[in-house]
């Protein structure tokens, strides 16, 4: 597997899944975001589902608040949503969490779950889109791997 960051926007859903492998620095996550917000599918109002479960999360306490301020800059970003972020080490949950505590009074409702169920029900779908959502990440997955 190969570092990677990855993404695909599903408008039939009104979501973006994000997928995240290896090691993920500031650099890294500021430069993904930068290409998804040209998507012309974008939708600052989509629900995102993160998955950061396969990547090391290399960011300092100072990077996170370089983050939110990237973020509060770029004002395509800016939307009423909902975000999943999927977690499974300390590292992740750690710097999620930071990143959380960083957003308030920001439209954007952030949450991290252990497993996708709880993801998908946060961002709204059913659980029959459980199968698609699993797709998209298994197919990112599988590129990463091939890289």
């Amino acid at each position: 597997m190969i570092k990677s960051t990855q993404y695909k926007i599903l408008p039939e859903l009104k979501i973006m899944v994000e997928y995240f492998s290896l090691e993920t620095s500031l650099k890294d996550k500021i430069e993904h975001r930068k290409i998804v917000i040209q998507d012309k599918y974008f939708n600052p109002n989509y629900n995102f589902i993160t998955d950061f479960r396969d990547t090391h999360i290399d960011f300092s306490l100072d990077d996170v608040s370089a983050y939110i301020e990237f973020a509060k800059n770029a004002t395509k970003m800016h939307g009423d949503r909902r975000s999943a972020i999927l977690t499974n080490t300390p590292n992740q949950t750690v710097f999620s969490s930071l990143y959380i505590l960083e957003l308030k009074n920001e439209p954007t409702h952030v949450e991290i779950f252990l497993t996708m169920d709880s993801a998908i029900k946060w961002v709204g779908l059913s659980s029959i889109d459980i199968r698609k959502i699993e797709s998209v990440i298994n197919e990112m997955k599988t590129k990463a791997k091939e890289r």
